[in-house]
């Protein structure tokens, strides 16, 4: 590793550019991360291992699970959880229950489905629940009593949380396979022939890909190509 990152350093010095060593990060993924391994070093200065990393408002683990980012977005101190703060000060000032809708699907939703169609297909039912009590508490507050799904069906255009972001990743999908110049075509396997597809009832244009293991069968890409039709 030292050696790639030696190699890295010496070509941004040949191309006039210099890395921040006080700001760049290494993270060990997968298996590996259970082995002893060394710390890499730049200009002499030893670089911080972690185990959890935030960048662009996604955390991100070694374990390469996201227990860590649906804590960071749904514990009682993170983001989403604070603003429910605004409803009940709104509620209490007298702001109309559309306003209060209003506020919560600008202001509170878009925290807990950020990049939602890349690590919603990976989540266990316990994180998806975890993510679903935020918009619970939302609605306990802008409606009161009744039951969940009750007032979910009462204000029409919500749908349970969790199911509605398992929805938007068939929108990306498409423009993946449709759009040869998108930054993650190059990840879909070759498509098939049309003179195979044209003999089969789900004429599906990509083939599946078959996973030995459930965290990459949940990965994005192979989740859309086992789950989604591609149009």
């Amino acid at each position: 590793m030292q050696s790639v990152v030696d190699e890295l350093v010496n070509w941004s010095t040949s191309n006039h550019m210099n890395i921040n060593s006080r700001n760049t990060k290494e993270m060990i993924l997968g298996s590996m991360r259970k082995q002893t391994v060394s710390p890499v070093m730049i200009s002499q200065e030893t670089i911080e291992q972690l185990t959890s990393f935030k960048r662009f408002g996604v955390t991100v683990s070694d374990s390469l699970r996201w227990g860590d980012h649906v804590a960071a977005v749904t514990a009682v101190t993170a983001k989403a959880s604070k603003r429910l703060r605004f409803l009940k000060k709104l509620k209490r000032a007298g702001v109309t229950q559309s306003d209060l809708v209003y506020c919560y699907e600008a202001v509170i939703r878009p925290v807990m489905e950020y990049t939602g169609r890349g690590w919603h297909s990976s989540l266990t039912s316990e994180q998806s629940k975890t993510i679903e009590t935020v918009q619970r508490r939302a609605c306990q507050i802008i409606i009161g009593g009744g039951t969940y799904s009750s007032n979910c069906s009462s204000l029409k255009q919500w749908t349970a949380f969790i199911l509605d972001v398992n929805s938007k990743p068939k929108k990306l999908f498409n423009q993946v396979v449709n759009k040869p110049e998108h930054c993650l075509h190059y990840l879909l396997p070759t498509a098939r022939k049309q003179s195979v597809t044209d003999r089969l009832r789900p004429a599906n244009k990509l083939p599946r890909i078959f996973a030995k293991t459930n965290r990459f069968k949940n990965s994005c890409i192979c989740y859309s190509l086992n789950s989604l039709r591609c149009e």
